[in-house]
């Protein structure tokens, strides 16, 4: 156990490969790390990688700190590390994932271009390979086309470029909160810093800063985000109705009515596989 958060470091690239935790998850990790007197974090030489907010926590409560230092050798197997360890969440967003996956296939082909001590002037050839066996075989691991990890990778260099002049709209982007069609975020990835700074601006302004009020002649453009927005208007219900059964539920619950929502429940499970699957063909 330690108590030296002063020796602790943070590194906002590794950050922000770590989607933050909504209220109700960090108010139990408070609570489980004031019974515990101790928090638990995760680290590569002395750079957090996984446990900010349980850091943040023990650090106000003045508690010990126990370093877990991860097995890789260098920045962009702590990447791999990061993202792998991330992607397990079912809570990331859409955007956040896609991050996830980019970033981590873009370090995996430079962890094997390094290792065979690969020129890109000399070898360009052998790099294409490197980067279609990487995205195939993430692909196969994640349940993504070849094609896709690849747009992804495009995806994430662009979201990099944006924290480097504006990592609060950088944010936004990953948490869903401002929306760049993947199209877009593809294209803008060959564009310099600057190019960037100045494309964002002008995108973003046109897209989202205008009032455009319906009038009799300025009718009701077709949204194709209608049905979706729908929907996500009404699951939090759901989740919040399956929630305060769970908490209220008791052992004389009856076998009927068990067999009945355990049916429901699997059927629900699997529409939200097959729906999360075509969503994610179809961007």
């Amino acid at each position: 156990m330690e108590n030296k958060p002063e020796e602790i470091k943070i590194s906002d690239e590794f950050k922000r490969m770590v989607q933050p935790m909504i209220y109700d998850e960090l108010h139990c990790l408070e609570k489980e790390i004031f019974q515990r007197k101790a928090a638990k974090i995760f680290v590569f030489k002395r750079t957090i990688v996984d446990g900010y907010e349980a850091y943040e926590i023990a650090s106000r409560l003045n508690l010990p700190i126990k370093r877990i230092s991860i097995s890789v050798d260098n920045y962009n197997e702590a990447v791999i590390w990061i993202c792998r360890t991330q992607l397990k969440r079912s809570d990331l967003t859409l955007n956040m994932r896609k991050y996830l996956i980019g970033r981590r296939s873009l370090a995996e082909q430079a962890c094997k271009k390094d290792a065979l001590n690969i020129s890109s002037k000399k070898f360009n050839s052998r790099m294409e390979c490197i980067a279609t066996f990487t995205r195939m075989k993430i692909g196969e691991e994640y349940k993504y086309c070849y094609s896709s990890v690849r747009d992804y990778e495009a995806c994430a260099k662009t979201v990099d470029k944006v924290f480097s002049f504006d990592s609060e709209l950088a944010e936004m982007l990953l948490r869903g909160k401002k929306q760049v069609l993947q199209k877009d975020l593809i294209a803008f990835s060959k564009l310099s810093e600057s190019q960037l700074k100045n494309k964002m601006k002008f995108y973003l302004s046109d897209k989202y800063g205008c009032d455009e009020r319906l009038t009799v002649k300025n009718t009701p453009i077709y949204d194709p985000d209608a049905e979706i927005s729908s929907l996500s208007l009404t699951i939090p219900s759901w989740v919040n109705l399956i929630e305060k059964v769970q908490k209220n539920l008791t052992p004389q619950i009856t076998e009927k009515a068990a067999d009945e929502i355990f049916g429901l429940l699997n059927v629900l499970k699997d529409t939200a596989e097959n729906f999360l699957n075509h969503i994610v063909e179809v961007l």
